[in-house]
């Protein structure tokens, strides 16, 4: 089923070609998916971090991802990545260096390991993991330094996921261990492309992850043997689950971070929701291949019509209805846009394969110049495929050019004018009203020309074979860091303000050690 596509979440991979050649890109939609996510967040009464997204799109949900939380265990996932970061340096031996458990690796809360058992790196890596043992991740701490596992943290780009219980007072920035669904999505992100220590590391530590053996959570909303790498997080007044989900369409992260929660019962209702629904989403593809098919101009008049044909297949894993439609960008030779709104052009309706000629038309700008013109496939109110083809153009105005008073020299008198021009086309200074340049599917209606509408001129053609473009890459993050909040993190209404620290009564444990 279609819907909305997710928040924030159009990925668009842009090859723009010559209007000789077809462009080719796709968008992944969700349509649906968004809404239902926000739903399951809304309801829930308490805080909440939250980052879902394919792999194979680049599709990503997030709602409040910079909050940062107490990390309670989820810290381990660190400790375990610095085990392999040093045993890949050769610093120690996964399996021949030891870790004994003292006295001061056990609490009254939590899994532990008894005092004086002497595991391998490995084996103590494995039950912190999979069990989430306190006294294996404490024990593991003292032998790679937590100086060690907070670099490398900042090293794969974690901005707020740091250990402090272990530092000297001097060097806490909190008073508690810290991180936000944002830093743990890039984590898994990194584990999953080979990126974290190395290839063949990041792949044994998603299946240390699989074995896990807390399982109340995300778990609990998934279909009977489906496989899950997931770590999850306990402290009084939150719970965290966060992992790879391996879905019939690939893996997707889903982290939840929670805290001021009514009831533990709310948190289990919503991992088991998001899990649910971030498994069986079905994701669309928008995308098609165009070219054209007539001469087209090198030049043209100011304000006069400019008709092409292009042959359009849908390479989309969908239905063409009536939202789908062509869409033209006029921009300036140096790639910005002068105008992303420009005008429309119907398509038929086209089944996925199906192609068909399809004649658009438009008005030339209204001022001289050297310009590209751009059409482009588009779902309205949703997205654009970034298939595009491209038409170089040369506006001109031979009426004004005729009116000028020749003089001896009055050839360089022309000849400097439209210098001019091409100068202030170059500078993005056009002598016509643009809309704003950042492309959108909602731009302000056309300032200067009024929209024709132009239907189809020829019924679609048999189906065609296309090459189906591959899909995106995702794009970084770059919002700035956030303040850190108390363990029992506050309520709100889930827009990140800052949040509460623990309630008066509420009972507190000791920063150093995890429920889990």
């Amino acid at each position: 089923m279609r819907g909305t596509a997710w928040a924030g979440a159009i990925l668009v991979a842009v090859s723009v070609a010559s209007a000789a050649h077809p462009a080719a890109a796709a968008v992944l939609l969700s349509r649906g998916l968004s809404n239902r996510l926000d739903s399951y967040v809304g309801q829930f009464n308490g805080s909440a971090g939250v980052v879902v997204r394919d792999m194979a799109s680049g599709q990503r949900y997030s709602y409040a991802d910079d909050r940062v939380f107490g990390s309670a265990s989820l810290y381990k996932l660190m400790v375990m990545v610095e085990a392999y970061r040093q045993d890949t340096a050769q610093l120690l031996s996964l399996d021949q260096t030891t870790v004994e458990i003292g006295d001061d690796d056990t609490g009254p809360d939590g899994w532990y390991t008894p005092v004086g058992a002497v595991l391998s790196v490995r084996e103590a890596v494995e039950r912190m993991i999979t069990l989430s043992d306190n006294s294996s991740a404490l024990a593991l701490l003292r032998l790679l330094a937590t100086r060690n596992v907070n670099a490398t943290a900042t090293a794969l780009g974690l901005r707020d996921t740091r250990i402090n219980t272990t530092l000297p007072d001097e060097e806490r920035t909190a008073p508690y261990n810290t991180t936000t669904a944002r830093d743990m999505d890039k984590l898994f992100a990194g584990l999953l492309a080979g990126t974290v220590v190395g290839t063949a590391q990041s792949h044994e530590m998603i299946e240390v992850l699989k074995r896990q053996k807390i399982n109340d959570r995300l778990p609990s909303g998934l279909p009977a043997g489906a496989t899950i790498a997931h770590k999850t997080g306990n402290l009084e007044g939150m719970a965290h689950d966060a992992g790879i989900v391996f879905t019939p369409a690939g893996p997707r992260i889903v982290v939840l971070l929670t805290g001021d929660y009514a009831s533990y019962d709310d948190v289990l209702t919503l991992a088991r929701e998001l899990a649910a629904d971030t498994y069986s989403a079905a994701i669309d593809r928008l995308s098609a291949t165009m070219a054209t098919t007539s001469a087209a101009p090198s030049s043209v008049e100011i304000r006069q019509p400019i008709r092409i044909t292009l042959r359009v297949v849908n390479t989309s894993t969908f239905f063409w209805g009536k939202g789908v439609r062509l869409g033209a960008h006029w921009r300036a030779r140096d790639g910005h846009y002068l105008l992303w709104d420009a005008a429309r052009a119907s398509l038929p309706a086209l089944a996925p394969g199906q192609a068909a000629p399809v004649t658009a038309e438009l008005l030339a700008p209204p001022a001289e110049g050297s310009v590209v013109l751009e059409w482009e496939v588009v779902d309205e109110g949703l997205a654009w495929s970034g298939d595009r083809v491209a038409l170089a153009l040369k506006v001109t105005n031979i009426a004004r050019a005729e009116s000028i008073p020749w003089s001896d020299d009055g050839s360089a008198q022309i000849a400097a004018e439209r210098a001019q021009n091409d100068r202030e086309w170059r500078e993005g200074r056009p002598q016509w009203p643009l809309s704003p340049v950042a492309p959108r599917p909602n731009a302000p209606a056309d300032p200067w020309q009024t929209r024709p509408t132009y239907g189809v001129l020829v019924a679609p053609a048999t189906p065609s074979t296309t090459t189906t473009p591959s899909a995106p890459q995702a794009p970084a993050t770059s919002s700035g860091p956030a303040a850190p909040v108390s363990p029992a993190v506050g309520g709100g209404d889930g827009r990140g303000e800052p949040l509460r620290g623990p309630s008066a009564g509420s009972r507190e444990i000791s920063p150093s050690k995890s429920v889990e």
